[in-house]
């Protein structure tokens, strides 16, 4: 389930980009010519870590790998490392040589550096090879002058509850900042309540108290206490704990739309207002509220159920479980007509054939195509109707994210989804700690 989840959250995302079209002309695939030709590399890019400040080093590595084969570079090569700025401005640039296909390199990250989002970008001018790139994040650092900490008075706190919070602060060289003026912000779900002021006591505490929205929909709460010591300003805030009954859910049906008359499997995510996994059970309901399907999450607020859509009609989903969320989350739109696309396994076994079950709500025949990138590796033609199962035979070799796709007789995709294909090799990786512990 969760790599069928997983396969299903990415199918907009990387599915339709092999799609090229004039204005007002169908979709088509690209051509490989039009991609970089058959024995076109790729390059990946990647970093030690997200997240720097001036002084430490990004340690960069690339490796140019076969588009489809996945084979390291065999030849030399000479690329063009660059570093670019917040502003687009390049901040470094280098020479890189590759070495069967993997080139490595480190750039101490100097002090002035401005702060905010960077690219790695490694180029190959010379060889002809697309472009790419990574970003990272460089953060300016100080030390703070002011050691402060917010302890709320209770655990959690609901819709009207009067918050009570203490700040406690010190100077880092030792000291209270006895006197000092503290303004306490909070923010709830987007929404600025009236400022709080006080000043820091001889014992270096500052309470604050506020009352809360009294409706209170999604709980999204901060405290942000800003503290004036003489010329020294610092801002510490916490999140509010505040308990509220509510989740997030995104729903994809597996084909991309929801058909009315054909059986429509959907997967859904649920989430809470912090954007943690929620665990929910519950039923689709139509607009009589009637049951229609029931619902549970099976693993991280992940899950999928299957039902058959009526034209014009809408459905919710109603949860159950846990208690308390009387919210009812709406269906994507009921389309009068289209296809459906669903995949047997949830992961093709490596070597074994891809099996789909397709349906469409006309009568007239359409094509089923299993491609890699551009590259079409099986097709069928089927007739328009009812579900039915087709096996989708390609070489043992093919594996990685496959793309199906059910076309129309003027070429338009009417359903697609991605599946994966376990490779037939595998790399077995073992750590064994120096020490026993």
């Amino acid at each position: 389930l969760v790599a069928a989840l997983a396969v299903s959250l990415l199918a907009d995302a990387l599915a339709s980009p092999h799609e090229v079209a004039e204005a007002g002309d169908p979709p088509r695939l690209a051509t490989t010519a039009e991609l970089g030709g058959s024995e076109r590399y790729l390059t990946y890019v990647s970093t030690d870590k997200p997240i720097y400040r001036e002084g430490e080093s990004v340690r960069v590595r690339a490796v140019l790998l076969h588009a489809f084969n996945r084979k390291p570079y065999p030849a030399w090569a000479q690329a063009q490392l660059q570093v670019l700025g917040p502003k687009g401005d390049s901040v470094f640039n280098t020479q890189v040589q590759l070495q069967e296909g993997i080139l490595g390199f480190a750039w101490p990250i100097p002090e002035g550096t401005a702060g905010g989002e960077h690219i790695v970008k490694v180029e190959f001018p010379w060889a002809g090879m697309a472009p790419a790139e990574r970003k990272i994040e460089i953060r300016a650092y100080r030390p703070p002058r002011l050691n402060a900490q917010i302890v709320f008075g209770r655990d959690g706190y609901g819709p009207g509850d009067m918050v009570a919070a203490t700040l406690h602060v010190e100077r880092a060289e030792g000291g209270i900042p006895a006197g000092a003026k503290v303004t306490a912000i909070a923010r709830v779900d987007g929404s600025e309540l009236p400022q709080v002021t006080g000043s820091v006591d001889a014992g270096g505490d500052c309470v604050v108290s506020f009352a809360l929205p009294k409706s209170i929909e999604r709980g999204e709460g901060t405290l942000a206490m800003v503290i004036e010591d003489g010329g020294v300003v610092e801002t510490e805030s916490k999140t509010i704990p505040i308990l509220v009954s509510t989740v997030d859910i995104a729903f994809y049906p597996e084909g991309g739309d929801l058909i009315a008359g054909l059986p429509n499997r959907v997967y859904l995510e649920a989430r809470t207002p912090a954007q943690k996994p929620a665990d929910l059970e519950g039923v689709i309901v139509d607009e009589d509220g009637r049951t229609v399907a029931e619902v549970k999450t099976e693993h991280e607020g992940r899950g999928r159920f299957t039902f058959t859509p009526k034209r014009g009609e809408r459905y919710q989903l109603k949860i159950n479980k846990p208690s308390g969320i009387s919210r009812m989350f709406a269906l994507p739109e009921i389309k009068p007509t289209g296809a459906v696309i669903q995949s047997v396994d949830d992961v093709t076994q490596a070597g074994a054939p891809v099996r789909l079950r397709i349906a469409s709500s006309e009568r007239e025949p359409v094509t089923l195509t299993l491609s890699q990138r551009e590259i079409e590796l099986a097709s069928v033609a089927l007739r328009g109707g009812q579900l039915v199962e087709r096996s989708l035979c390609v070489p043992p070799e093919v594996a990685g994210t496959l793309i199906a796709t059910v076309w129309d007789l003027d070429g338009r995709p009417l359903a697609e989804r991605l599946v994966f294909r376990r490779p037939s090799r595998a790399i077995d990786v073992k750590v064994t700690a120096s020490k026993k512990t």
